[in-house]
């Protein structure tokens, strides 16, 4: 034995030893993949849900996109109002100091501000007595001082019967409320703060976000009229979708992208980096490549240990068949020697081949004789075959030569249906044989007008409409005339069906779309392009072009659904060599 048989044989069971510890090592690492990959993808979406969810309590968006901040000034300045009535009620003293230094009230509006995830807005206030007088107001300049007074005194003249009202009056960018206490009037105005304000304040927890949530790659927040001058990629569905304050989510295999609109016309950018689970999977990928390696050194030391002995077998083997191979000698079986280490399945096949050589060389020659025999039935049978279906073909001609000459066409009608049929079968590289069954088969599509009285057939004038419905049977009739054998299949489909149409308007069973049989789409179509060319007594023949048109763009009674789109579109591209075939067979 060769030094590449050796090496082939222990390369084999090197194969078979590690393509076993392979498996083993492909199921667990799958069965590890699957569930690492699961419980990080399930990590990193709790992740990007509570970043989300903490975005969205910080900044008041909703899922279904923004949600103005209005409610929550709303509810911090009623949640002071309802702590300065509830001290009131209590007969609580309001003592200037407590006013001048903001005790109560700026410390209250702090902590109801941050628990509502607000920015701490610009808060200035004025309390009047019951005639609306002046006693103490927060520290601001004259002018701001007139303001807010004139402010407050309108909101309040305004709503005399209210104990409590909350307007932004003419401002966009401040709310006015007031507190009626009776002895009291409390006034109150809070700068919701302009875009830079905005931005300045949301800074501070758009960077807790990002060091706090390890998903997130980036936090960015636009002014809403700079955003879109960004390329930013967005389609001009998702710029409507974002006007119109909701959420955008663009996703790819490495990042998720969240455009978040908030109020104030601002709009966040949240990019939530996926390249983190992939980098949670390093160890698990590592695993793979060190068992990897561990497979190729044991199967290596396992390789070589079990083929020694296997090689030594198998040479005995080899050089006692190669003897029998040469000299045709049954004695070379009989020294094939195997020691005790021989695999027990070596043992048996060296038996097993003693005894099939034997047998081998009794009946080959009674193969051979037997091959040589079926061979020539095979051929005989071939060729009866073939000229069976020839004498098909040319009864099938004959045939329709005589449905012909019952119905008025002239000259060679069912031969250039044939030709025009076998032409557009090619162009749809159907098979073959079935392309030569569509061309001899396609002169009986009338076939069934043989049972159609004559009259009716050559009737000059219009058709009555119970003559029609007779005409209108020979589908029918002509099926039955070619009968149930399967190899007049084709034949049978093309008689019964190639007057039904695509688009399921045609006769006798009204089949639509691919329910037709595809030979009787194509003889149809070729019937009607050969018809349309004809003179027939109740029309004149049209040339090619018009024909054209007729059957592209449709008329009165031919529409282009009437025919399968692939036939036409056939049609459409071949239509100058169509012409020319029909011209050669006038």
């Amino acid at each position: 034995m060769n030094f590449k048989i050796k090496r082939g044989i222990r390369f084999s069971i090197f194969q078979i030893v590690i393509m076993s510890l392979l498996s083993v090592a492909l199921i667990l690492f799958f069965l590890s993949n699957i569930l690492t990959r699961n419980l990080i993808e399930k990590n990193y979406n709790q992740k990007k849900d509570l970043a989300i969810s903490s975005i969205m309590e910080i900044f008041g968006i909703s899922t279904k996109g923004s949600k103005s901040s209005e409610n929550k000034y709303n509810l911090a300045i009623n949640s002071i109002f309802d702590n300065i009535n509830n001290l009131y009620e209590k007969n609580y003293t309001i003592q200037s100091q407590d006013l001048e230094k903001g005790k109560y009230i700026f410390d209250d509006l702090k902590n109801v501000f941050e628990k509502l995830k607000l920015p701490i807005p610009k808060i200035e206030y004025i309390l009047f007595d019951d005639k609306k007088n002046v006693l103490y107001h927060s520290e601001m300049n004259s002018d701001k001082y007139i303001d807010l007074k004139n402010n407050l005194l309108k909101l309040i003249n305004n709503n005399t019967n209210s104990k409590r009202i909350t307007d932004t009056l003419d401002s966009t960018d401040s709310k006015y409320s007031f507190l009626n206490l009776d002895k009291y009037i409390f006034g109150l105005e809070v700068k919701l703060g302009n875009d830079e304000f905005f931005l300045k304040n949301t800074q501070k927890f758009t960077d807790l976000l990002t060091k706090q949530y390890d998903v997130i790659e980036s936090i960015k927040v636009y002014k809403f009229d700079d955003f879109f001058n960004y390329d930013l990629e967005l389609n001009d569905n998702q710029i409507s979708s974002l006007k119109n304050n909701e959420q955008i989510i663009l996703k790819n295999d490495f990042k998720e992208t969240y455009f978040l609109p908030i109020e104030n016309d601002l709009i966040i950018k949240v990019d939530f980096n996926k390249k983190i689970i992939y980098k949670d999977m390093i160890p698990i990928y590592f695993s793979f490549v060190i068992a990897i390696f561990v497979s190729l050194i044991i199967g290596l030391i396992v390789a070589h240990r079990v083929s020694n002995p296997l090689i030594k077998s198998i040479e005995s083997i080899s050089k006692s068949i190669k003897k029998y191979t040469e000299e045709k000698d049954l004695t070379a079986i009989a020294e094939i020697k195997l020691n005790k280490k021989s695999p027990y399945e070596l043992i048996n096949l060296s038996k097993g081949f003693t005894e099939m050589t034997q047998e081998i060389s009794a009946y080959t020659e009674e193969l051979q004789a037997m091959n040589e025999a079926l061979e020539n039935s095979y051929n005989e049978i071939e060729k009866k075959n073939k000229k069976l279906k020839e004498e098909n073909y040319y009864f099938s001609k004959q045939l329709s030569k005589i449905a012909e000459s019952y119905d008025d066409d002239t000259g060679n009608h069912i031969d250039r249906v044939a030709s025009l049929s076998e032409f557009i079968a090619k162009k749809l590289n159907l098979n073959d044989d079935f392309i030569k069954d569509i061309k001899y088969f396609a002169p009986l599509h009338d076939i069934g007008k043989i049972l159609t009285p004559i009259e009716i057939l050559r009737k000059p004038g219009k058709l009555t409409n119970d003559e029609f419905e007779i005409i209108k049977k020979h589908p029918i009739d002509g099926g039955k005339l070619i009968g149930d054998g399967e190899e007049y299949k084709v034949a049978r489909n093309i008689a019964m069906y190639h007057h039904e149409k695509y688009n399921g308007k045609g006769y006798p069973f009204g089949k639509i779309g691919d329910q037709i049989p595809i030979e009787a789409q194509i003889v149809s179509f070729a019937d009607v392009y050969d018809a349309l060319r004809s003179e027939r007594p109740y029309k004149k023949a049209f040339s090619h072009e018009e024909v054209c048109n007729i059957l592209v763009n449709g008329d009165n009674r031919t529409k282009p659904t009437d025919f399968n789109p692939l036939i036409l579109e056939v049609f459409k591209r071949y239509h100058n060599e169509i012409d020319k075939l029909y011209n050669s067979l006038k």
